[in-house]
């Protein structure tokens, strides 16, 4: 679908710990991580990482061939993200925005849990479309898509209410 293949180049951005940046590493041949906080950064240990925003990629013009947002996007300016994430994709590079569905897995989550997680949830997730999928109309890219895919658990629960 996004016409990926092992030697792309691609950008995790708002990479957070880098648990997407993990991934991305091992499909693709450059993976960048760009993460404005650095206790955050400090936390990837794969790939190129550096400091930057959505806001102000620190990358040249065309130099990647799709940028991946992990439950990040929420966060960013979401006019200046797409004007700055359409200078750095070569040209038809892909976006892919990625975000995790904490509210409906097998088993529940705790209630603890659930409250913790509510603010945020209600913040970007609540809301479908989000309410940035309306910048999308008046840029370069085309109308956003969405796919739902399945993941296991990776992360106990006991490590989960820690987090």
């Amino acid at each position: 679908m996004l016409g990926l293949t092992s030697d792309s180049r691609v950008l995790d951005l708002g990479a957070g710990t880098g648990r997407l940046t993990r991934e991305l590493v091992r499909r693709f041949g450059t993976v960048t991580a760009v993460e404005p906080d650095g206790e955050m950064r400090a936390l990837i240990d794969v790939g190129t990482v550096l400091a930057g925003s959505a806001e102000a990629i620190p990358l040249e013009a065309a130099s990647v061939d799709c940028v991946f947002v992990g439950d990040a996007f929420h966060w960013f300016d979401v006019a200046r993200a797409i004007e700055e994430i359409a200078r750095v994709l070569v040209p038809r590079g892909a976006l892919a925005i990625v975000w995790t569905h904490w509210w409906e897995p097998e088993p529940p989550l705790p209630a603890e849990a659930v409250e913790l997680l509510s603010e945020p949830y209600d913040r970007s997730a609540a809301q479908r479309p989000a309410p940035w999928y309306e910048a999308f109309q008046s840029s370069p890219f085309e109308p956003p898509q969405q796919e739902g895919f399945l993941e296991e658990p990776t992360v106990a629960p006991d490590m989960l209410l820690a987090m």
